[in-house]
């Protein structure tokens, strides 16, 4: 069975460092429990930026 996480969309506003960081402490649960799905709660915003 895989169950499905979410990440908040909005953290797409942050700076690429801060996202990064947001990432990488979520890193640990996620190699310990890999039938979880990590994604977007809603995808994307319209007005989140594309290129960074």
């Amino acid at each position: 069975m895989g169950l499905q996480g979410n990440i908040d969309p909005r953290l797409l506003y942050s700076k690429p460092a801060d996202i990064e960081a947001a990432l990488e402490e979520l890193m640990p649960f996620y190699c310990e429990h890999s039938d979880y799905i990590l994604n977007l709660g809603h995808g994307l915003l319209p007005d989140i930026p594309f290129k960074m």
